[in-house]
């Protein structure tokens, strides 16, 4: 199924990013505290530390920038416990709030504890007007934050409302930080019982529905409330984007083409809500409606044409309509501008040569995808348009010097080779090449399949 980033990165973007400058704050930073030090109902959190190195001053030691370098290698060896003694003994040295605040980050994540309330008080100490840094200290030095979740995220969301704070903000917050949360199920029951004392903040009721919608909504009565629970939520503040993309998500489960009719209804009104755009065109294409998820893109493209995402989407969608002329425009614009991950465009461009027969482009264009994760199937397809262009033998020759990487690869490698004979018509040579590796991998239902097909 074609799916699209820049639609669903566009709706969790409006559904977790709302108030942006509220994520800093010292609510969200109590959140991410308990969750990430809890040891309470919930399964531990598994969430890596921002990965991007802090900016090194001018002024750092030789010992301290040692001590940050040991402790990249460390995070990227996936030893967090070592990566936080080093960032907290640099920040020690170097007197850095900056490497204070990554070592009690990193401490968090390593669920060391005392290094964690150790980095966050030097944080504080190194800036004392860090509201992030004394709500860290404050949480993390709470008795119960150690214990039940459930009582010590009540705690916070009581003392949000208590001080005025953003009880709203912490609400959109929440399901943001237990994303990592394995059980879905269990997390929308504690996000529930959160939300209970809060009937009239509409950020509690949007809270509980995208909860829901992270279970799957395989259960008739958790669609049943988060259907409840997302129309309080609209009631209360009306017209809210992020809780109307929530809503088009848990009617798309049962009704896309409700979904559908109810993204329109709010475009109609909102004409200028990109998000919601790009949900609808996301529903199209989940739908193959092709046609009419292009023209949504198309128009939100039109109104910005700088935007690349949207045009990769526009011109991945004119493949599926096989409309390659303007495929190939848009992406050759996107390689020029040096847009997508390694070998991805290149491999649409040489898809586009080869569905229309410019076999010597395609060759030339699978080989310039020497990257990323086309980089195999590139290869794979060399040889497919090798045998397109009658030289089979050729063709085997080169799969047979590929060197895959696992079986997987070597599977895929032989029913490469029996589908240049299979299309040369020669069916018993790629039954014999299928029957082989099935020999080697008997388990395999690739194989299995292919040989029954074949047999046919």
């Amino acid at each position: 199924m074609l799916s699209f980033p820049v639609g669903s990165r566009a709706r969790q973007k409006a559904i977790h990013s709302v108030s942006l400058p509220s994520i800093p704050s010292i609510v969200h930073a109590a959140l991410l505290a308990l969750v990430l030090a809890a040891a309470g109902p919930l399964v531990h959190a598994q969430v890596a530390p921002d990965t991007a190195t802090p900016m090194l001053g001018p002024s750092f030691s030789p010992e301290v920038m040692y001590r940050i370098l040991v402790g990249e290698i460390a995070l990227q060896r996936g030893e967090p416990t070592l990566a936080a003694r080093a960032y907290y003994e640099a920040a020690r040295d170097a007197q850095d709030p900056t490497l204070a605040r990554r070592a009690t980050e990193i401490a968090l994540f390593a669920r060391q504890r005392g290094l964690a309330m150790d980095a966050a008080q030097l944080w504080q100490k190194l800036d004392p007007a860090s509201d992030r840094a004394q709500q860290m200290v404050t949480t993390l030095g709470q008795p119960g934050a150690s214990g039940d979740l459930k009582s010590d995220l009540e705690h916070v969301f009581a003392d949000a409302a208590a001080k005025g704070q953003t009880l709203g903000d912490a609400f959109v917050q929440l399901n943001r930080a237990l994303s990592t949360q394995p059980d879905k199920t269990a997390v929308y029951r504690l996000v529930s019982e959160l939300a209970k004392p809060y009937p009239g903040v509409a950020e509690a009721h949007f809270a509980v529905a995208l909860a829901g919608y992270n279970t799957g909504l395989s259960d008739l009565e958790i669609v049943a409330a988060s259907t409840r629970e997302i129309d309080r939520a609209l009631e209360l503040k009306p017209g809210w984007e992020p809780a109307v993309l929530v809503k088009a998500d848990i009617m798309a489960k049962s009704s896309p083409e409700n979904a559908v009719r109810y993204l329109n209804a709010f475009l109609a009104e909102a004409p200028a809500s990109g998000a919601a755009s790009r949900a609808l065109a996301q529903i199209y294409v989940d739908q193959k409606r092709f046609g009419e998820a292009r023209a949504v893109f198309q128009r939100l493209l039109d109104a910005d044409p700088s935007d690349r995402e949207l045009q990769f989407a526009v011109a991945a969608i004119s493949v599926q309509m096989k409309d390659y002329s303007t495929a190939e425009r848009l992406f050759q614009a996107l390689k020029t501008a040096g847009f997508g991950k390694p070998g991805a465009v290149a491999f649409y461009l040489a898809e586009i040569a080869e569905e229309t027969r410019r076999y010597d482009d395609a060759l030339a264009r699978y080989r310039e995808v020497t990257d990323g994760d086309a980089a195999w199937l590139a290869k794979l397809r060399i040889a497919a348009v090798m045998g397109k262009q009658g030289n089979v033998e050729g063709a085997r020759q080169f799969v047979a010097a590929l060197e895959p990487d696992g079986r997987d690869q070597e599977i895929q490698a032989k029913q490469a080779e029996a589908q240049l004979l299979q299309d040369a018509k020669d069916y018993q040579g790629a039954y014999n090449v299928l029957n082989t590796a099935l020999a080697d991998d008997p388990d395999s239902a690739e194989l299995l399949y292919d040989v029954a097909m074949i047999a046919e």
